[in-house]
């Protein structure tokens, strides 16, 4: 009997190519691995340049705050990115409290942007009648044209600022502090008010401790205040016998 598969075909049958054949088919296939290659590194190369041209940069306005040492009470603002020469101003709050309207300082940024500015830190918290107690403060630096705040940052205070002070306002009526315009209230039991800013000038009129008043500028070295009082009496004022609901040296300097 014969074997099932003793007579089964090949499923292979051999070709036959012309000489050179096999080197011309070897050659394609090089060339095409090649090509494929070179098309994938090509990518790769405008994949990584496109990479390289649309990273993103950092261009929100930053804010940081620094304590100055010495014997004021005031901190360093630094700022980068914000509106280059843009007129800011900054202002001073609690975070569960917002902003108060009062301008602590101003100041313009250079054409990239930035700016270095010393800020102080009033004895008096804006609108109240009790030394500064709060262990955060925030400052804001404001876009007084467009009414918009443009960065905020805490600052904590070192323990010696929130140690609370006696209140040397205690029985006045303290709510003119919250006024948005410069305003101060008489500390001491009885106060001058002289025709010049020295000590040696005419008295106008006297005020006794709680006298509210209006203070519209004070002289180069902040020792006095120019004030008018509601009878129409206007003067200058010690500035270390009165409490603002502002920091002196941002009143302007007048005559």
């Amino acid at each position: 009997m014969i074997p099932y598969n003793a007579f089964s075909l090949p499923l292979h049958f051999p070709t036959y190519e012309k000489p050179g054949a096999a080197l011309r088919t070897g050659g394609l296939v090089q060339l095409a691995t090649f090509l494929v290659i070179a098309a994938l590194l090509v990518g790769c190369s405008a994949a990584a340049a496109t990479t390289l041209v649309q990273a993103p940069t950092d261009s929100a306005p930053v804010l940081t705050v620094e304590p100055d040492h010495g014997p004021l009470q005031t901190v360093t603002l630094i700022g980068r990115n914000f509106p280059a020469h843009a007129a800011l101003r900054v202002r001073m709050g609690a975070p569960n409290t917002g902003l108060n309207a009062a301008d602590l300082a101003w100041m313009n940024a250079d054409e990239d942007g930035a700016f270095i500015v010393s800020v102080p830190l009033p004895a008096l918290w804006p609108g109240a009648n009790a030394a500064v107690v709060e262990e955060q403060l925030v400052l804001a630096v404001i876009d007084p044209s467009l009414n918009q705040t443009l960065a905020t940052v805490i600052y904590q205070q070192p323990a010696a600022r929130i140690t609370p002070t006696p209140d040397l306002l205690a029985g006045c009526d303290a709510s003119i502090l919250a006024a948005a315009e410069p305003v101060a209230i008489v500390m001491a039991e009885a106060l001058d008010i002289l025709a010049g800013a020295t000590a040696g000038a005419t008295p106008v009129t006297r005020v006794d401790r709680c006298q509210p008043m209006s203070v519209s500028g004070r002289d180069a070295g902040g020792v006095w205040v120019k004030v008018e009082l509601p009878g129409g009496y206007r003067g200058w004022a010690a500035s270390a016998s009165l409490r603002f609901n502002v920091a002196v040296n941002v009143l302007p300097v007048v005559e």
